[in-house]
């Protein structure tokens, strides 16, 4: 009898070491699992930082070209402007120029009010016929 209960207690002592090794070996599975995956979440946040690192430096680079490319077309739009204010003085210069050719007192005899008209009806000027600038003088 006491070589049955020797012998029930070696095979409850087996057991308890085989079910002992087993979550031991369980948990340091689990362990290496969980260091593993806070590993691979490391891998992951580093490359989300260096991505992310990567993505503002082309939005400051794109962002310094945009303030490059406005202030040029700023640049640009008061040239133009200022072109665009010279175009139309010259325009109301040759209007009132225009105004006053009704008003000469010499505009029976000058070919210039003439000529107008001809442009005006044709879209083209006609050369002189004696090929001289016409003009209209003022004898005073």
């Amino acid at each position: 009898m006491a070589e049955t209960v020797a012998l029930v207690l070696g095979w409850i002592g087996t057991a308890v070491g085989f079910f002992t090794t087993l979550y031991q070996f369980r948990r340091k599975r689990k362990a290496e699992v969980g260091s593993q995956e806070v590993a691979t979440a490391d891998q992951m946040v580093d490359l989300v930082k260096k991505s992310f690192e990567e993505v503002l430096a082309l939005t400051r680079t794109e962002n310094k070209n945009l303030r490059d490319d406005i202030e040029a077309l700023r640049v640009e739009n008061e040239e133009s402007r200022k072109e665009n204010e010279k175009l139309r003085r010259a325009v109301a210069r040759l209007e009132r120029a225009i105004r006053s050719v009704a008003l000469c007192s010499h505009r029976d005899h000058c070919p210039i009010p003439a000529r107008l008209s001809d442009a005006a009806d044709n879209d083209k000027q006609r050369p002189d016929t004696d090929g001289q600038r016409a003009r209209c003088r003022d004898p005073a």
